[in-house]
């Protein structure tokens, strides 16, 4: 059984599977910024599936927004479906980006001279760890951790 490599990197890699990781946490939870963090739980993967979004869209006005500093979000989220819907967002991104890799070809298109699309992906994974790392030690650091095995 051979491993993918992407969704290795994407899904479940690593450390704890993504869905774990965002699972049992309620509203006040996904809020809550602890002292001498600068986001909480909800902004951070808002963040992280934002860029996702940027990244995979190849959207123009969805990277100039970017640019312009709109890289979290203004306010809390308000309800608990507010939370689901941003980890569906999250899931439906990654799930675009597994069948966009599993298509021959796909990955080996060049963006720049020597820079290709699994070039992109392998930066964009690192930068979903880097902020998954972040949620981590805040589960921690509220008591919500480890989250309950599926």
């Amino acid at each position: 059984m051979s491993i993918n490599k992407w969704e290795h990197l994407f899904v479940k890699g690593e450390y704890p599977s993504r869905d774990n990781l965002l699972s049992d946490l309620t509203i006040e939870q996904v809020n809550k910024i602890p002292d001498g963090v600068s986001h909480s739980i909800y902004e951070d993967l808002w963040h992280l599936t934002t860029w996702q979004d940027v990244v995979t869209s190849n959207d123009q006005s969805k990277y100039e927004s970017w640019q312009n500093k709109n890289i979290f979000p203004t306010e809390r989220t308000a309800s608990l479906k507010d939370w689901e819907d941003l980890k569906k967002k999250f899931s439906d991104g990654v799930n675009k980006i597994l069948e966009y890799s599993a298509v021959p070809g796909n990955i080996e298109q060049e963006i720049e001279p020597g820079f290709n699309i699994a070039d992109t992906l392998s930066c964009l994974a690192v930068h979903n760890a880097v902020h998954f790392g972040k949620i981590i030690t805040i589960r921690q650091m509220i008591g919500a951790w480890p989250p309950k095995e599926k």
